[in-house]
């Protein structure tokens, strides 16, 4: 077994370090964080879960800061802690369906924050993820259902033109729109830290 580089023992303290100060701010996040593993994981371009590990980008670790950090911890676990990895359905389309999932994520974790702070879901290179369906509720006030749903049902009223989906990070979805080539999850390996 080969010993950890210096780069990823720093990224496995500031984890720690991430993981404790959210349990001074945000205890119930860092409930369910103290229940995941972390994973480095350089074939997504930032960060994914699949329900019992959360899986990291090391370079989108160096890129972001402390507070956008956090926030990144506490999407994850709670696409875990609502169970986004196994609630896909076979017909559903997986980026709409990545889409409703992060929207009900965002819009939680802005709430639990008083509901008015968008620093707090935000990441500087991003900007605001999404937090709001199409009808303009935010995404704590109904299911994942709902909120796939709606975004299907607009999507099909909309022309088809290419868009840029706005505040969307490819690679901080969950792990059910992680897929292999043959439509399964795909397994990332174990670099468990």
């Amino acid at each position: 077994m080969a010993l950890p580089d210096k780069k990823t023992l720093e990224i496995v303290k500031r984890l720690q370090n991430a993981r404790l100060d959210l349990l001074r701010k945000q205890p119930f996040y860092a409930l369910l964080l103290m229940h995941m593993k972390f994973a480095l994981d350089n074939t997504v371009e930032h960060s994914y879960t699949d329900g019992n590990r959360i899986c990291f980008n090391p370079d989108f670790l160096c890129e972001i800061d402390d507070g956008e950090l956090e926030f990144v911890l506490m999407h994850n676990v709670l696409h875990a802690a609502l169970s986004h990895p196994f609630r896909v359905q076979a017909d559903y389309d997986l980026e709409v369906f990545d889409k409703a999932c992060d929207i009900v994520v965002n819009s939680n974790i802005l709430y639990s924050f008083g509901g008015t702070d968008l620093s707090k879901i935000t990441l500087k290179k991003y900007g605001v993820m999404p937090h709001h369906t199409p009808s303009g509720k935010e995404g704590y006030e109904l299911t994942l259902e709902q909120v796939y749903n709606e975004l299907m049902h607009a999507k099909r009223k909309k022309p088809k033109t290419k868009q840029k989906s706005a505040g969307k990070i490819k690679g901080m979805e969950c792990s059910s729109c992680q897929e292999s080539e043959d439509g399964e999850p795909a397994d990332k390996g174990d670099n468990s830290c």
